[in-house]
């Protein structure tokens, strides 16, 4: 099952969505193959492998000549980098649908059944986080992949155009509205 999440950072708001591939049908690994935590293990590596690069330019590039796409230099990235991560990491669309808006992936996952907020799941690695920044419902800003979340509830994520780069940032009391 893959599970999805949205956190939101605003000054008495959170929330949290996300989507978990464990478990799901995955590409490359032969009829029945489904994902596992050498499949989240493979997402965090590919997106570990990119923190630091700066303004998207290469998962743009990739995205567009995956997908027959024009997306130009400044298009907002974080998206294309999470499916950067997950394709190369061997998930299919099937498991992760394909998004670049955020809005247009929470859309996708509860229309698959698999939208779920803060204290209804624990993330894991290799899950997707969407950030929603200002408290308005629905109103999804960002998206990441969750690295871990430590023993004191902190989320710890690999985010891309994070500031225009690919960056880890933690998240405290993710489950809270501390």
């Amino acid at each position: 099952t893959t599970i999805n999440y949205i956190l939101s950072n605003s000054d008495k708001y959170l929330n949290i969505f996300g989507t978990t591939i464990t478990g799901v049908p995955i590409t490359g690994g032969g009829s029945g193959s489904t994902a596992n935590s050498e499949t989240a293990k493979r997402v965090i590596e590919i997106a570990s492998e990119n923190v630091g690069a700066v303004n998207g330019n290469k998962f743009i590039s990739w995205y567009n000549t995956t997908n027959n796409t024009s997306y130009s230099s400044g298009t907002a990235w974080c998206a294309i980098f999470v499916m950067y991560c997950m394709r190369n990491a061997g998930v299919n669309e099937q498991s992760v649908p394909e998004f670049v808006g955020c809005i247009t992936g929470v859309n996708a996952f509860k229309k698959l059944g698999r939208f779920y907020y803060k204290g209804s799941y624990e993330p894991k690695p290799g899950d997707i986080v969407f950030f929603e920044w200002d408290g308005q419902s629905g109103d999804v800003d960002h998206t990441g992949i969750v690295e871990y979340v430590d023993s004191n509830n902190t989320l710890h994520t690999i985010e891309g155009n994070s500031n225009n780069e690919c960056a880890r940032r933690t998240y405290s009391n993710y489950k809270t509205n501390a």
